[in-house]
């Protein structure tokens, strides 16, 4: 089972991954995250409005956020025998729950220190917010292989723990934005998150020739391609 955090547009999003994957193997969590039943990660790059994909790792029957991090706490050290040796980077995000920023470091803290204790050097990401920004996720590498970016999603009466598999490409996005051979502001800039998202709501087949006679600037037919569609 898999996970997505939503972007802004929840309901756009969730039409997307419904789309994608079928309607009957996603559920919505909230306006902040959806299930996907499937076994592999989510296909990241190819998906405009989800920011950050993972794995879900467990459900807890409890509601407080105290409880959770309570888990983590006695989860993480055999969690650790799966990570390859080196220094870890570490951050936690929290969604549907309103946390203070000073508290969340306290408790991310104690994971850093239950992590030391068992000879693991580890760096943890301090949260500007409850939930880690997708930027904060790339740049410190936290779906490397020494990242780990765990997340504590509110689901009704439960707590969902995922470990984060994928985040959106802040830098690939702006680049495909801003360095087109052509941009008209006066015609409009359609956004490549955008792009991708009505690509997959009109979910063309595999290997299909997408057509955009109104192309513009060619935003829908550069992001087609980069999924690998042929286009005209």
């Amino acid at each position: 089972m898999q996970v997505a955090i939503l972007g802004r547009q929840p309901k756009i999003s969730l039409a997307e991954l419904e789309c994608v994957f079928g309607a009957d193997a996603v559920t919505e969590v909230s306006d902040y995250a959806a299930l996907v039943d499937v076994e592999d990660s989510l296909p990241q790059l190819r998906l405009g409005g989800t920011i950050k994909s993972a794995k879900l790792l467990t459900r807890l029957d409890k509601t407080d956020l105290e409880g959770a991090f309570r888990h983590l706490q006695k989860a993480v050290p055999d969690h650790l025998q799966y990570l390859p040796e080196g220094k870890l980077q570490l951050g936690v995000s929290v969604y549907g729950f309103k946390a203070q920023k000073n508290w969340l470091l306290r408790q991310t803290l104690s994971l850093k220190k239950i992590v030391k204790n068992t000879g693991r050097s580890v760096r943890i990401i301090e949260n500007k917010a409850e939930a880690l920004e997708a930027a904060q996720v790339l740049y410190n590498k936290l779906t490397g292989p020494l990242g780990w970016e765990l997340l504590l999603i509110k689901d009704g009466n439960d707590v969902l723990v995922a470990q984060t598999t994928g985040v959106q490409n802040i830098d690939d996005y702006a680049k495909r934005d801003f360095e087109r051979p052509m941009r008209d502001a006066y015609v409009g800039m359609l956004p490549p998150k955008l792009a991708q998202i009505m690509i997959n709501l009109a979910q063309p087949p595999e290997n299909a020739v997408l057509l955009d006679p109104f192309c513009g600037t060619g935003v829908i037919l550069q992001e087609a391609m980069l999924m690998g569609f042929g286009v005209y």
